[in-house]
């Protein structure tokens, strides 16, 4: 997860962390420690709700919270698996 996007977005749209533990209805507290854990603790449900509370963007969401995500798995196919080849053609990827 980018935590400084998302903090980025946060400041965007005037919301502050007790504005987004009511959207989450959870404490302030527990707010702080998903953003420490680098947003690993952000259920699904919790990406929905900010989401739709930021007014967020498919783009945004992706980049946000799923970025690491398909780099890692991007790199580990490229390392483990002999490759991503992207076809320039069809835009697809495939061996």
């Amino acid at each position: 997860m980018n935590t400084r996007k998302l903090k980025a977005k946060l400041v965007e749209k005037d919301v502050s962390i007790a504005d987004l533990a009511t959207i989450l209805n959870v404490d302030k507290s527990t707010v702080y420690r998903k953003f420490n854990k680098s947003g690993e603790a952000f259920t699904v449900s919790d990406v929905d709700k900010i989401a739709k509370a930021l007014c967020l963007t498919y783009n945004d969401i992706n980049e946000i919270f799923f970025a690491n995500i398909v780099a890692y798995y991007a790199t580990y196919e490229r390392r483990y698996k002999g490759g991503i080849n992207e076809n320039p053609i069809t835009n697809t990827y495939g061996k």
